[in-house]
């Protein structure tokens, strides 16, 4: 087995035992690693608590009505979800959202593509099309 692994392994065994909050402690077990490195990957991967299954649709209505009522506050919507940590929900928004409403409005894609072949001469395109203005700020 690689060291790394077998020092991954240690470390995972040692957090589950004696938890994450204490730094000095961690620190006096495994000096040279990076504490905030190790305690970011616990909190949004290695913790055995976080539920790693496909995603459901209603898993995804439930982000979009938070992400609704709390914009990009993912603390917020993880409170929400049990075991799911806020990167893999910003993740998932951003992934099928986003892919969705660009799918949804390909017409205006479209049409800033036009905009950007027959923009003035002497200016950018970007500077006189409000299809560019608002395709973008649709998708955030």
């Amino acid at each position: 087995m690689p060291k790394k692994t077998l020092i991954m392994d240690q470390v995972i065994f040692w957090i589950k035992e004696y938890g994450i909050e204490d730094e000095n402690l961690f620190l006096r077990r495994f000096p040279g690693l990076d504490f905030k490195k190790i305690k970011f990957k616990w909190i949004h991967v290695w913790d055995p608590s976080l539920v790693k299954n496909k995603w459901t649709s209603a898993d995804d209505l439930r982000i979009f009505l938070n992400f609704v009522q709390f914009g990009r506050s993912w603390k917020k919507i993880a409170n929400v979800f049990k075991n799911r940590s806020r990167i893999a929900i910003r993740n998932r928004f951003v992934n099928s959202f986003k892919t969705r409403l660009i799918m949804e409005n390909i017409h205006l894609f479209e049409k800033l593509i036009l905009d950007f072949e027959l923009g003035d001469k002497g200016r950018s395109p970007l500077e006189n099309s409000d299809t560019f203005f608002y395709f973008f700020t649709y998708l955030y």
